[in-house]
């Protein structure tokens, strides 16, 4: 861990990204992925301070690790990454935005 970054050090070739998903809760279990995109770099712990989030449970459940899964294959990421953390904050009452890294 780079102290002054608050981020995760590792070598250039498995530098840690993050992928960013917003789902949405249709109801009756069902859930849409609405976007999703490879964030290069996660931001530093500040940057969230301003947002009010919530961490993501590690290892990810349910719907959020289904459309993960997803997500990783349309990305073109590794698919036996393993993810350490992530933040989740609700854009709306069925629209959630998670950045997991």
């Amino acid at each position: 861990m780079n102290v002054s970054t608050g981020q995760v050090a590792c070598p250039p070739e498995r530098q840690a990204c993050g992928v960013s998903l917003v789902l949405r809760d249709m109801g009756n279990g069902v859930t849409r992925l609405l976007h999703m995109a490879i964030v290069p770099q996660v931001p530093p712990k500040e940057f969230f301070e301003v947002f009010s989030v919530s961490e993501v449970p590690v290892p990810l459940t349910g719907r959020v690790d289904d459309a993960m899964a997803y997500a990783v294959r349309c990305l073109d990421l590794d698919p036996v990454r393993e993810f350490a953390g992530g933040i989740m904050r609700p854009l709306t009452e069925d629209i959630t935005e998670y950045l997991i890294w």
